[in-house]
């Protein structure tokens, strides 16, 4: 009972960050306040290992920006989806039929998200 509830609060914590920083990154205009910053981070990665591996006087690639922008997306997804997950998993006893493996959560948590809109 213990360990459900836990497995709840931290996938509803999950949740509540990637969300907060999906609202941040994107819908705040300005600096981003953003709790896990993860497209800033990952831009800062990218541009940290692009200076490195180009030669002196070499622009940016052009397929930085919407490599980042795919990036974030995804990560956001699969954040959501192991948050979901662990929430479905803590819930299990709930669903008709139960749902027995976390493995099995996390389809039913990434197959309800993705199919919802």
């Amino acid at each position: 009972m213990f360990v459900d509830i836990l497995q709840f609060v931290v996938g509803a914590l999950v949740v509540w960050f990637t969300l907060r920083d999906v609202f941040d990154t994107v819908v705040v205009p300005g600096e981003s306040r953003a709790s896990l910053r993860l497209a800033s981070r990952m831009v800062f990665a990218g541009l940290f290992g692009l200076r490195h591996t180009r030669r002196r006087g070499a622009a940016i690639p052009a397929a930085f920006a919407p490599f980042v922008l795919v990036a974030s997306f995804t990560g956001w997804m699969l954040l959501l989806i192991f948050g979901f997950g662990l929430m479905v998993a803590a819930l299990s006893g709930w669903y008709r039929p139960a749902v027995p493996t976390f493995s099995q959560s996390v389809f039913v948590a990434g197959s309800s998200l993705v199919t919802v809109g």
